[in-house]
């Protein structure tokens, strides 16, 4: 066995990844509140995502989970956040979406698990 990629992430835990399905890039998220997007043909951070306030705890690209209770969808060209998606009481733990079904399914700390068919679907979400 040998290691593809090895990506520093300084300053703090990691507590979850995800790969892009459409293009050469890496997501990771920690304690630091920072997503960061690695490049997979660089191996160097190329952008970072702020808006969480606690640790981010999942992410499925684009979309990250938190301890504020949330999860939040980012646009990848602009780094902007462009929805928070509110409703769970507890930390936001997992994350998921998937391009053939435009849904964000949400797990967390509170017991519950969210499905959301968001209309703002005009973006790349997943």
């Amino acid at each position: 066995m040998f290691c593809l990629f090895l990506f520093i992430y300084l300053g703090s835990t990691v507590r979850g990844s995800a790969v892009s399905p459409r293009r050469p890039y890496l997501f990771s998220d920690g304690e630091d509140k920072v997503v960061k997007c690695w490049g997979l043909e660089t191996n160097k951070a190329i952008r970072h995502y702020h808006g969480h306030l606690p640790g981010v705890y999942a992410l499925d690209v684009l979309v990250t989970a938190g301890r504020d209770a949330s999860a939040r969808v980012w646009d990848m060209r602009t780094k902007a956040q462009i929805h928070v998606l509110a409703g769970h009481t507890g930390t936001v733990a997992d994350v998921k979406c998937q391009e053939s079904d435009p849904q964000v399914i949400t797990g967390s700390m509170d017991s519950t698990v969210r499905s959301v068919l968001p209309s703002f679907i005009h973006v790349d979400l997943c």
